[in-house]
């Protein structure tokens, strides 16, 4: 009769174990899919941040251009370049080529 009562231990302890490992693995399963869902929010929010950000440039640029546009002023187009490198360093605009800059 021990035997049998040890058995029956062994056999309780065993679902145990197997129980906690069952809800352990779900517990990953869980985290790992909230966080899957977190970093692609954040993702998201950062492509919002940054299409902000251009927009503002954008806008920036395009009141230095009105402002070029309206004045003819030299100094006008100078900000108009400045902000064009701003928003493409890369660019081939360069401050000296100013159509109306004077001699």
């Amino acid at each position: 009769m021990e035997l049998s009562a040890r058995h029956r231990a062994l056999q309780i302890s065993l679902a145990l174990m197997l129980g906690t490992a069952v809800v352990g693995g779900v517990a990953v399963f869980a985290i790992r899919s909230v966080l899957r869902q977190d970093l692609a929010e954040s993702a998201e929010a950062q492509v919002v941040i940054r299409v902000a950000k251009l927009r503002g440039i954008a806008e920036r640029l395009g009141s230095h251009a009105r402002g070029f546009l309206l004045t003819a002023d030299p100094e006008s187009f100078q900000r108009v370049t400045r902000a064009l490198i701003v928003v493409a360093p890369r660019s081939t605009v360069t401050s000296t080529s100013a159509p109306y800059s004077s001699p």
